[in-house]
């Protein structure tokens, strides 16, 4: 064994010698001190909260991509703004879909940007906290035109006309 895990090993296993309330303080510290010596970690739990997702590491054939799309600025943009095909798609969807996951009163609000109107939600849930979040407090129904008065009768116009169970 090492040294160090002798030198711990009997500061651990001491037996008191005295009665003394003193002398036990003392060898309990002894211990603690021959602890933290042989560890030298600081206290604590790990970190709270998620950890970062890693991004892998660009090589240059990427690096070379991004200069080339980024130096010709016609390029991508005109094939990344959505068409009026995508924007009834999406409003077919809206109507039809046992449970959409597009929002209806984004998609109704023309003020909005389009990829907000055309925003798909990954499962109908997330559409459901997106809706409860931001739009509980309209009061007015953006795709229907209809004016409501209380959160409750919007409640209710999205479950009965659009789907939405809130």
């Amino acid at each position: 064994m090492l040294p160090q895990q002798i030198f711990l090993l009997g500061k651990l296993t001491t037996w008191p010698t005295t009665l003394s309330l003193e002398a036990e303080w003392t060898r309990r510290n002894e211990a603690v001190e021959a602890v933290r010596m042989y560890c030298d970690v600081r206290e604590g739990g790990p970190r709270r909260g998620r950890r970062r997702a890693r991004q892998p590491p660009s090589t240059t054939n990427d690096m070379a991509v991004k200069d080339i799309s980024n130096s010709d600025p016609t390029s991508d943009q005109t094939l990344s703004l959505p068409s009026e095909e995508d924007m009834r798609e999406a409003e077919i969807h809206i109507r039809t879909a046992i449970k959409p996951l597009g929002c209806f009163q984004c998609h109704g609000n023309s003020d909005e940007p389009d990829e907000r109107r055309m925003k798909h939600y990954s499962r109908h849930n997330h559409l459901l906290r997106h809706f409860r979040a931001t739009h509980l407090d309209d009061r007015h129904c953006n795709y229907c035109n209809n004016a409501i008065e209380h959160e409750m009768e919007l409640r209710r116009h999205a479950h009965d006309k659009h789907r939405l169970k809130t």
